[in-house]
């Protein structure tokens, strides 16, 4: 357990650790970031929208949206993204969030894109509608397989 998982308020002075064997090569944090090759991700959505796919030599990194976050009687948190993650093989567990500084410990959240069976992941508990989830993948995934048939497919892939 890290000193972030256990003080999450840690969070506004450090950048939560990341396991760098699972990430793509040449990726460092910061507070609310997570930047890989030079590229920072959320620079990365400015430019390319959502969900966006940053790809280097060793991996890529898929960045989706949170369209919706819905909690059950039960306390169980769906967290619904505009990518479809059905073709992905990606590192789960590595996901986090980023774009803003959480201070919530992390639950765990069942990722949910509408035609696709629930993949769990550790999120902010104060997780809202517009933030950002970065996702790596030691597979590369073509933005292409990310999009939905109504989404735009102008916008461009790094």
């Amino acid at each position: 357990m890290t000193l972030t998982q256990l003080i999450p308020s840690l969070r506004r002075s450090i950048a939560d650790p990341l396991d760098t064997r699972k990430w793509p090569a040449h990726t460092v944090t910061s507070i609310d970031d997570v930047v890989v090759a030079g590229v920072s991700l959320d620079c990365l959505v400015d430019w390319c929208g959502t969900p966006c796919v940053h790809t280097t030599d060793t991996g890529c990194v898929i960045v989706t949206r949170v369209e919706t976050v819905e909690i059950d009687a039960e306390g169980r948190v769906d967290v619904w993204v505009d990518a479809e993650l059905a073709h992905c093989d990606a590192t789960w567990q590595e996901a986090r969030m980023i774009g803003r500084v959480s201070t919530a410990h992390a639950v765990s959240t069942h990722l949910r894109p509408a035609s696709e069976p629930q993949r769990t992941v550790f999120l902010p508990a104060d997780l809202r509608q517009g933030d950002l989830i970065a996702i790596p993948s030691a597979m590369i995934i073509a933005v292409r397989d990310l999009r939905r048939a109504a989404r735009h497919p102008e916008r461009c892939e790094s």
